[in-house]
């Protein structure tokens, strides 16, 4: 098992791009999936609606943490 401590943390920032990526890459990928009958339509819709809220969240953390940056700056 790897230890996911001993890695270069993954930022953020990182962390939202990746999510984004996902979400481009499903929007291809899933209606294919789709028409070839291995994907039913809800549980597409069902996945991309919950990596979108992953990405709000994750959106919504980045705003608290500049949010904060800002006001220790202007402290």
């Amino acid at each position: 098992m790897t230890d996911l401590f001993a890695a270069t943390p993954v930022t953020l920032a990182e962390q939202i791009q990746e999510v984004k990526r996902e979400l481009a890459m499903r929007a291809v990928v899933y209606p294919r999936q789709v028409a070839r009958g291995g994907l039913k339509a809800e549980a597409a819709a069902t996945h991309k609606r919950r990596m979108e809220a992953a990405l709000e969240t994750l959106e919504y953390l980045a705003s608290l943490r500049f949010t904060a940056a800002v006001k220790r700056k202007d402290a």
